[in-house]
């Protein structure tokens, strides 16, 4: 087999993997990778929404099982689109573990909207 050569980027690149709430072997997946994408996962198997208290228990669950030393990011979805700085702030829930928002914008936004959303900037905690 083919493998591509290393990335030249120092430091690389962050991998952030879905982990699913509360399956062992997806979240044994993730202490591996750089980041948390949360999911989560009802008795009878149906998606479900993340709740700021799954992803206390989430980081509990990392900071009790992985074993790098290198920093590790909780990469929350959410829409920030068309929201000022301070709305966009409500998304972060105080208390919930240091995390990212990813904007899931719509697709139908113009060129001069997107940069406008970028230069605005990620959201961040206060």
């Amino acid at each position: 087999m083919h493998y591509p050569p290393p990335p030249v980027q120092r430091p690389r690149i962050p991998l952030w993997a879905v982990g699913v709430w509360p399956r062992n072997k997806s979240m044994a997946r993730i202490l591996k990778c750089d980041g948390l994408l949360p999911a989560k996962i009802d008795p009878d198997g149906k998606l479900i929404e993340v709740k700021p208290a799954d992803l206390c228990e989430m980081k509990a669950y990392v900071d009790a099982n992985r074993t790098l030393t290198t920093p590790f990011d909780f990469v929350i979805e959410g829409k920030t689109v068309g929201l000022s700085p301070a709305q966009a702030q409500d998304k972060l829930q105080p208390g919930s573990p240091p995390r990212h928002l990813v904007d899931r914008g719509p697709v139908e936004m113009s060129q001069e909207e997107v940069v406008a959303r970028i230069k605005q900037g990620p959201p961040q905690l206060r």
